[in-house]
């Protein structure tokens, strides 16, 4: 049973992965370097990532510089990626992996993340 989840954090220099569990505690981590100048390699580089993980998560969330809408999961202004510019994140890998989805700028999920491990606690 799928019971985890995967969050992504894509940076200018590496993209940092774990596998957390539903009270959000770390069972896994590791990075891959960004090394990617367009986005199909950026894709490919997740794609990787998430067939790694597949079969245990239920869900993944996506941070990403850049201005997000968290509806779509569209990326604007893609900050040290301007390539993110106009991606559809949530619609492309809800769509291959048939699994849920969120995308978030970076500095808001880190601050989401804080404020719900305070409420948690």
């Amino acid at each position: 049973m799928k019971t985890d989840y995967l969050a992504i954090d894509v940076g200018g220099t590496n993209i940092k992965y774990g596998i957390l569990d539903h009270s959000g505690i770390l069972l896994f981590n590791d990075k891959v370097p960004s090394n990617c100048h367009c986005l199909d390699e950026f894709y490919q580089i997740l794609d990787k990532i998430i067939r790694l993980n597949l079969k245990r998560i239920k869900g993944i969330a996506v941070s990403v510089p850049g201005k997000v809408d968290v509806r779509t999961g569209t990326v604007y202004f893609g900050g040290a990626l301007p390539f993110l510019n106009g991606a559809t994140i949530k619609k492309i890998l809800e769509n291959k992996y048939h699994i849920l989805v969120g995308v978030e700028n970076d500095g808001k999920s880190a601050a989401l993340a804080e404020l719900w491990l305070r409420i948690t606690k």
